[in-house]
């Protein structure tokens, strides 16, 4: 994956060449952090090992291994 000297890599996975479903791969190293962006749309965020938390204006979660939360745009 590429990025990965910056502590995080991401791959996307297209469900139809071409089309606007998709799935994003992100991985972080301990530590590391994704800056605030904008959501192009909801997302599903599920958590496959560690810890991390997800913070929106002044909302803020933690989710940890198995976990997932709902971002909303």
């Amino acid at each position: 994956m590429a990025g990965t000297e910056s502590g995080r890599a991401t791959h996307v996975f297209r469900a139809v060449p071409g089309g606007s479903l998709s799935q994003v791969l992100l991985v972080l190293k301990d530590g590391k952090e994704l800056s605030k962006h904008e959501n192009p749309g909801e997302a599903l965020l599920h958590v496959l090992s560690g810890k991390v938390r997800l913070t929106a204006d002044d909302d803020s979660l933690e989710l940890s291994t198995d976990e997932h939360a709902v971002v909303p745009q």
